[in-house]
């Protein structure tokens, strides 16, 4: 992996522990959003941490390949929000309407992530 893409992929991993924890700690707005169960919530926020955790700690070309394509889903996912105004439920109990900077954070962290 690239020294100069370690800091942003460092950051796009942690970035993605933090969502992790904090819907496994309050799912109900993200599964308001999607749709679906809180528990499903809660099964997709463990992965997303244990994803970010091997991130950190085994930066390779395969686990960058897919934190890339979990941000690329998380913009997609955040464009069709922000098409219905509602909030995202990302970092838990948060209530904002997903905006374009919402979009464009997702973007920039996954192309955080050398592939």
């Amino acid at each position: 992996m690239s020294e100069a893409l370690a800091p942003p992929f460092l950051v796009a991993s942690l970035v993605l522990c933090l969502a992790g924890l904090a819907k496994l700690r309050a799912p109900h707005t993200a599964a308001a959003a999607l749709g679906t169960s809180p528990s499903l919530v809660r099964g997709l926020a463990v992965g997303e941490f244990v994803l970010g955790v091997t991130c950190v700690v085994h930066p390779t070309r395969a686990t960058a390949v897919l934190l890339a394509g979990a941000y690329a889903t998380f913009a997609g996912v955040a464009v069709v929000l922000r098409r219905r105004r509602v909030a995202c439920g990302c970092f838990g109990d948060n209530d904002l309407p997903v905006s374009q900077a919402h979009v464009t954070a997702s973007e920039l962290l996954g192309a955080a992530c050398p592939g």
